[in-house]
């Protein structure tokens, strides 16, 4: 019987919200959370696309394609060394569904190559 060494399963954020003011790790309590209780060795700051703030300063700005740009990069990045990557929605506080539907959009599946 062969045994296949897999990559771990990520986690990550197209915009991640302001800091916990009680993360250790300097990150939102989303991406806190996961990291700390699946023990994730990976940098906590490459979980995540955008900060909160960064995203509304380019979608106030126009900037949408440059937003989903930035947000593919950090994913492609992050994505490489895991065979599946959970993905948040980019939330309630700046999402919407035609933002969501970009983010998804620009993201390929990787599930049965």
């Amino acid at each position: 019987m062969s045994h296949r060494s897999t990559a771990p399963v990520g986690f990550f954020q197209p915009i991640a919200g302001r800091p916990a003011a009680n993360s250790e790790l300097k990150v939102d309590r989303h991406t806190d959370l996961i990291h700390k209780v699946f023990k994730m060795s990976c940098d906590p700051h490459k979980m995540y696309g955008v900060q909160e703030t960064e995203a509304a300063r380019l979608i106030a700005s126009g900037k949408t394609a440059e937003l989903l740009d930035r947000i593919y990069a950090s994913y492609a990045s992050y994505k490489e060394g895991h065979d599946l990557v959970l993905m948040e929605g980019p939330g309630s506080g700046l999402g919407d569904t035609e933002l969501d539907a970009h983010v998804s959009g620009r993201r390929r599946p990787t599930v049965g190559r």
